[in-house]
């Protein structure tokens, strides 16, 4: 499970799934209205910070492609069976054992 979110979890959601990011909040009367910016990729985000110096923008665009979205999304789903299939396999001998 470690090795999953190290790995290619991480890779994924950093660099290929866009999430929106609150740009501000405006108070009417006593409620609040959520204007939120367009979504991003956390390695757009990086990309156009200007805080981040250019060596490490240029070592996450070489990361990024060299990533294929599909090919670390197969990964996950083949990751997750394989942890679910331990789970079960965990669960049914409690259960086994506890029926006995």
């Amino acid at each position: 499970m470690n090795d999953l979110y190290k790995n290619e979890l991480n890779l994924y959601l950093n660099h290929f799934c866009r999430t929106f990011k609150l740009s501000h909040k405006i108070a009417i009367k006593s409620r609040y209205r959520r204007i939120y910016a367009n979504p991003q990729t956390p390695y757009e985000r990086v990309l156009n910070s200007t805080s981040v110096p250019d060596d490490v923008k240029a070592q996450l665009i070489l990361t990024h492609s060299l990533l294929d979205p599909v090919t670390l999304k197969l990964e996950i789903e083949r990751k997750l069976k394989i942890i679910f299939a331990v789970y079960n396999k965990i669960t049914k001998a409690r259960y086994s054992a506890s029926a006995a």
